[in-house]
C-alpha cells in the first residue's frame, strides 16, 4: 500500500486545487495528477503491488471536465468560420485537414533536408510561417490528397459530448487502473485537439482585429 496511499493523497489534493479554479491551481492540479499517473504506471508494471483504494476518481473526472470545458470554449471561437456561417462540424474537419497536411509537408521537407545534408548539399529551409498562411485556402485540400491520400479526420463529429460522458464514467469506475486508463486516453485526445486548434484560433483573433480596424476606419 506504500504506492496506493501517496496516489490517493496526490489525487485528492489535485481535486482541491482544480476546484479552487485559478490558473495556477489548475496547473498544480495537473502536475499532481501526472505524478500520480506515473506512480500508478509503476504499480501497474509490478504484479505484486496491490491496486489502490478507490476515492480519487472524482478528481480525475473534475479535471477532465475542466479541460474539455476550456477546449470547447476555444473551439467556439473558430466553430463558425470567419464568416460566422460555417457548420461547426465542417470547421472541425477543415482545421484537422489543415493541421495534418501542414505537419506532413514539414515532415517531408525535413526528411529531404536531412538527405541533402547527408549528401553534402545545402539545405532548402521551409518558411513555415508562410506555409501556415495557406490555412483556409483550397490548395491545402489539393495538397492533402497528394501527400496524405488515405487521410481521415481523427474526429468526424464534435467530440465534446462523448468526452463529457467518458469523464463522468471515470467517477463511477470501481477499478482504479481502468479509471486512469480512460482519464489518460481522453486527456491526450483533448490535448491533441487543442494543438490542432491553436493556430486557427490565433488566426481568428488576428482576423477579428483586422475587421474591427476596418470598421473603425469606415466610421
Amino acid at each position: 500500500m506504500r504506492i496506493a496511499v501517496p496516489v490517493a493523497e496526490q489525487l485528492d489534493r489535485a481535486r482541491r486545487e482544480i476546484l479552487a479554479g485559478g490558473p495556477v491551481n489548475g496547473r498544480i492540479g495537473l502536475i499532481l495528477i501526472d505524478n500520480a499517473l506515473e506512480l500508478m504506471c509503476r504499480q501497474k508494471a509490478t504484479a505484486d503491488l496491490p491496486e489502490p483504494a478507490e476515492g480519487f476518481q472524482p478528481a480525475l473526472r473534475d479535471h477532465l471536465l475542466a479541460r474539455l470545458g476550456r477546449s470547447e470554449s476555444d473551439f467556439a471561437i473558430i466553430a463558425k468560420g470567419r464568416g460566422g456561417k460555417d457548420d461547426p462540424k465542417d470547421t472541425l474537419q477543415r482545421v484537422q485537414l489543415e493541421h495534418d497536411t501542414l505537419a506532413e509537408l514539414v515532415r517531408v521537407r525535413r526528411d529531404q533536408d536531412k538527405e541533402r545534408r547527408r549528401r553534402g548539399l545545402p539545405e532548402e529551409p521551409l518558411d513555415e510561417a508562410l506555409l501556415s498562411m495557406a490555412r483556409g485556402m483550397p490548395i491545402l485540400v489539393e495538397l492533402n490528397s497528394k501527400v496524405l491520400p488515405d487521410w481521415r479526420p481523427k474526429h468526424i463529429g464534435l467530440p465534446f459530448s462523448s468526452w463529457r460522458k467518458q469523464a463522468a464514467s471515470v467517477a463511477t469506475e470501481h477499478q482504479p487502473l481502468r479509471a486512469l486508463d480512460v482519464f489518460d486516453r481522453v486527456l491526450r485526445e483533448i490535448e491533441a485537439l487543442d494543438e490542432v486548434m491553436a493556430e486557427p484560433i490565433y488566426d481568428t483573433h488576428g482576423w477579428n482585429q483586422y475587421m474591427g480596424d476596418v470598421m473603425m476606419d469606415r466610421r
